[in-house]
């Protein structure tokens, strides 16, 4: 179950990931969907050393507050936001990115559902066994971020 969570936001960045229309204040007209306004608007300068910055702090936090060193780590289950941010989490963490489970190349970024989908394609594959490690951070849109420390039960494998 989950041994410790840690979570945070910077408002003031929430600008950097940008969807301009299609939503209740401004909904999408033909004029938006001819600018393109349905489509997400990133500033990688901002957000891409951000996400790597919180996901770290996160990953520390929770291993601190649960009371594990981050080299006993099992799995990591980051948000697929890119390649690029995974390995340079595991490379400030000092974990091999081989303890990373990665969906990116097969599914790309699939948002807020990146988490769930990486677990369940690992979970399907048996990589986790009852007892592991599993952490889990993500940094997404409104620049929010957040970690959690899992410690991994196999309800089908109940010995």
């Amino acid at each position: 179950g989950i041994r410790g969570f840690s979570a945070g936001s910077a408002g003031h960045l929430g600008q950097s990931v940008l969807l301009r229309a299609g939503g209740a204040r401004h909904p999408l007209t033909a004029d938006a969907l001819r600018d393109r306004y349905q489509y997400l608007q990133f500033d990688f300068s901002v957000t891409h050393p951000w996400a790597v910055e919180h996901m770290v702090k996160g990953m520390r936090e929770v291993a601190s507050r649960s009371g594990v060193e981050l080299q006993d780590i099992k799995w990591v289950v980051p948000h697929q936001a890119s390649l690029n941010i995974m390995s340079e989490i595991a490379e400030q963490l000092g974990l091999p990115l081989d303890k990373f489970v990665v969906t990116y190349p097969t599914t790309g970024n699939t948002s807020a559902a990146s988490i769930p989908v990486a677990l369940d394609d690992a979970n399907r594959r048996g990589v986790f066994a009852t007892g592991d490690w599993v952490f889990m951070p993500a940094a997404g849109a409104g620049l929010a971020w957040s970690a959690v420390a899992y410690r991994w039960f196999d309800w089908r494998n109940r010995s």
